[in-house]
């Protein structure tokens, strides 16, 4: 019986080291089936929400959703949403504190994450924007080819908190002044190679990273006003940035 032995610890240790470099999707399955309350086929809440509240969560992951088909032509991402009513929930799922949500992007799924603080078709949207990239691209392909500035700019043009303009030039022109002001008439500059990786991009203190999303934001609005959406994405897909 040794060898059943031998079966039993590889598949332990598998799984111990499925879960030391993915953890999140562990978590976020337990959420799902004993901690959540399904509000939908792929809406999910850390508390029992109102009925308005419900209505509301439904009616903004709608609207994130027809942004998303508008842009990309259809929806192919698959990816639930989960509301964590609690810092200390979104903390567990998204392994970090920090924003209004984050996208869990793994080899085994995607799933969305809102902090208390995201309940928004605006983020929705942008972070449906990183699954359906991802979706279109591969997991692999998307972590090795796809340089985080374009990630993040693409989310940006269906993230109306900035710039809420939808025609493409309007949004650029929108986008170039936001930059502006921000920083002080290009007195505060970061080139996008310096903004390849997720750790280059989110690697500085805040005022950092703010510039870093109008600097990404801002070229891709330039490059769909000058290009096209359609060869932008196609690009994007290919990985040929």
């Amino acid at each position: 019986m040794k060898w059943f032995r031998f079966i039993i610890i590889g598949l332990v240790a598998g799984t111990l080291s499925i879960f030391w470099v993915f953890p999140q999707p562990f978590h976020i399955v337990y959420a799902k089936h004993f901690s959540f309350h399904q509000l939908s086929d792929k809406i999910y809440s850390s508390e029992k929400l109102t009925k308005k509240k419900q209505r509301l969560l439904q009616k903004q992951y709608r609207i994130a959703s027809s942004r998303i088909s508008d842009f990309w032509g259809n929806k192919i991402g698959k990816s639930s949403v989960f509301y964590c009513s609690d810092v200390a929930i979104y903390r567990r799922l998204c392994q970090s504190p920090k924003g209004s949500g984050c996208s869990v992007i793994t080899p085994f799924g995607s799933w969305i994450i809102l902090n208390y603080n995201g309940m928004s078709e605006d983020v929705i949207a942008h972070e449906m924007c990183h699954d359906e990239l991802s979706s279109r691209m591969g997991w692999w392909k998307s972590k090795t080819q796809l340089p985080k500035w374009l990630d993040e700019g693409l989310a940006l043009q269906l993230d109306h908190r900035f710039v809420s303009s939808t025609d493409s030039i309007q949004r650029y022109i929108d986008y170039k002044a936001e930059l502006q002001q921000f920083s002080m008439g290009d007195q505060l500059e970061i080139p996008l190679d310096n903004l390849q990786t997720e750790e280059e991009f989110f690697g500085g203190d805040p005022v950092y990273t703010q510039l870093a999303y109008l600097i990404s934001a801002t070229e891709v609005a330039r490059l769909i006003s000058v290009k096209g959406k359609n060869e932008l994405i196609q690009k994007s897909i290919d990985g040929k940035f």
